[in-house]
């Protein structure tokens, strides 16, 4: 027994092990297959493209992603003669330059004027920078005692570490290191932008505003510090011989200041962009129009607590002293200081849904747009600036215009004469109100909402009274005003319910009951008359149209064939008798012909009532 176990567990023990071989050699075999496969296809670095191995001219980079391999980056490739050539791959420019992995037109050696002996002068980019660097600090203007950061980009590749810059005004010379080493304000090492704090607390205390220069290389750029929170706006150095001033003012609850001076620079663009825009042809330089032929612009950098006028000016001559030359304590007299200088006030507030204007205070929504009056070749900058209420529409303005759009005009019916039975005419007294101070147009219906059967049309304005004599036919009849303004919005009066029997005249027609006919339809209908002998005429109209006419006399049915081609029609009678007296059928609107869709005339109408 103990022989034959052993015998067995051999068995066994062979039989696992060939089978684990034989899984072994198959698991090997599919891996050893898959990554034959995957080594023959990749990126071609070459040509950047997913080939083969054999497809591919150049480096295969097996199972990679050509958006994964830095060679294939497509960018700016400047080349050593310095040309600048754009959608080249990284891989093909390595050899022959230098690489950006942006477009040339954002990098400044690409769009700065080149040297007259450089060879590569025409470079198929415009020119923004005719300098080799641009020096510039953030902020532009600020309160004395604040930090700035001074910035300089050097738009030619140059193995520097640092520049100085110069710092000067009338009374104050400051040097300023700059580094590009990714540790002063300078964003990335080693980008050829250069920069460094300076600190305002340097300059000695002064009053009012001191302009600084920049300057770098020969490149130069303004800092304008002011001693309050009254600081000029755009960076353009003050003109202290203007007499003439912008100063924006906010109302933020619960929001920060920059939120504000945002809002004023915003404003501050739009003034400026027109005024410029208007004056190019005089000068020859943006600086050149701030510096002599515009207002000079500042921003109050304190929010005001509560939307008040005499707070806003009481703020403005405590921060603005120096604008005004007044140097004692704020007061309700000073304030009139406002006035001896060309000033306004433009207060921002974002809780003031429209734009209001007091001679030179102006109270408004800074979220706003300009009217396209405003690029009208006689508006000027002052102008614009003081009537600007008239160039500008807030949201709330402007959706207040739209909505008054809608609103239709409103018709007040005064007085009706209906004179005496035996008067055929109606005395008729009405106005007609429009809040557009447009032209109206009006029309008065008898009995049927129909474009051809109205007894009067005009056009009126608003609120002027209309008196008229309108001469109504024997019968019951329903007539109403129909008003429609310039926007098109529509109204009816109440209707007006009318009987008149001069001579107890009346036509009634008795066989156009049905709307629709599939042929010309056949027309019966009787006369009656308070002197039944009298001999009467008719007249059959279709669409204000004669179809028919002749002789009728009353208490008898006449009947008359008509001819009417397929199309709509509004049928109705007028007889007259031998003294000229007229009498009107109820109009009947028909169809003839199956091919006709009819129109639809409604007239959803209250009754007048005296």
């Amino acid at each position: 027994m103990k022989e034959e176990n052993k015998k067995q567990i051999f068995v066994f023990l062979s039989i696992v092990i060939t089978i684990v071989l034989t899984f072994t050699l198959i698991s090997n075999r599919e891996n050893f297959v898959g990554l034959v496969a995957y080594a023959n296809i990749g990126c071609c670095d070459l040509i950047c493209q997913e080939t083969s191995l054999a497809e591919c001219p150049g480096n295969l980079h097996p199972g990679q992603d050509c958006n994964s391999i830095k060679q294939c980056n497509v960018g700016c490739c400047i080349d050593k003669e310095g040309y600048c050539l754009d959608n080249y791959l990284k891989g093909s420019c390595e050899d022959q330059g230098t690489f950006e992995a942006k477009s040339c037109i954002n990098v400044p050696q690409c769009v700065v004027e080149k040297e007259k002996q450089d060879m590569a002068q025409s470079i198929g980019y415009p020119i923004i920078y005719t300098q080799d660097s641009l020096i510039f600090s953030e902020p532009i203007t600020g309160k004395w005692g604040l930090p700035f950061v001074v910035k300089a980009l050097l738009f030619k590749q140059e193995n520097i570490s640092n520049i100085d810059v110069q710092i000067t005004s009338t009374d104050h010379l400051e040097n300023l290191t700059l580094f590009d080493d990714g540790n002063h304000g300078d964003g990335n090492a080693n980008d050829n932008l250069f920069a460094a704090v300076w600190q305002s607390k340097n300059v000695p205390p002064f009053k009012g505003i001191k302009n600084f220069e920049l300057s770098q290389n020969g490149n130069k750029n303004n800092l304008i510090l002011s001693a309050s929170d009254c600081l000029p706006l755009g960076g353009h150095s003050i003109n202290t011989n203007n007499t003439q001033n912008i100063i924006f003012v906010g109302y933020e609850e619960n929001k920060e200041i920059t939120f504000f001076k945002n809002k004023a620079n915003n404003l501050f663009n739009v003034i400026t962009e027109i005024a410029i825009k208007k004056s190019l042809a005089n000068i020859e330089s943006v600086e050149e129009y701030f510096s002599e032929n515009s207002y000079n612009y500042y921003v109050l950098a304190q929010s005001i607590d509560q939307p008040n006028k005499n707070l806003v000016l009481d703020k403005v001559i405590n921060q603005c002293n120096f604008i005004f030359n007044i140097n004692e304590t704020p007061s309700n007299e000073t304030n009139d200081e406002i006035t001896k200088i060309k000033n306004i006030i433009f207060f921002l507030d974002e809780d003031f849904p429209y734009c209001e204007q007091n001679k030179d205070y102006v109270h408004v929504n800074p979220d706003f747009m300009i009217n396209a009056s405003v690029t009208s070749d006689n508006t000027t900058q002052t102008d614009f600036i003081e009537n600007f209420c008239d160039y500008v529409i807030t949201k709330e303005e402007l959706k207040n215009k739209y909505m008054s759009e809608l609103v239709p005009p409103y018709i007040q019916i005064n007085e009706i004469i209906f004179n005496q039975e035996d008067n055929p005419e109606i005395n008729l007294d009405f106005t007609i109100y429009d809040n557009k101070n447009e032209t109206i147009n009006y029309t008065i219906y008898l009995d049927l909402d129909h474009p051809l059967m109205y007894l009067k049309q005009n056009l009126t304005t608003n609120g002027t009274k209309i008196n008229l004599n309108l001469t109504i036919p024997d019968g019951k009849h329903i007539m109403w005003i129909e008003a429609e303004d310039i926007d098109g919005n529509m109204e009816l009066s109440k209707a007006i319910p009318i009987e008149k029997n001069v001579n107890d005249f009346r036509v009634i027609i008795n066989s156009l009951d049905e709307v629709s006919h599939l042929t010309s339809p056949e027309i019966r209908f009787g006369v009656f008359h308070k002197v039944p002998d009298f001999d009467l005429s008719y007249e059959i109209y279709a669409n204000k149209e004669v179809i028919s006419k002749g002789e009728v006399k009353p208490l008898f049915e006449k009947s008359v064939k008509t001819e009417l081609p397929d199309g709509e029609y509004v049928i109705y009678i007028v007889i007259t008798d031998k003294k000229g007296n007229k009498a009107s059928s109820w109009p009947y609107k028909i169809i003839v012909g199956t091919e006709v869709q009819p129109e639809t005339y409604s007239a959803n109408i209250e009754w007048y009532e005296e």
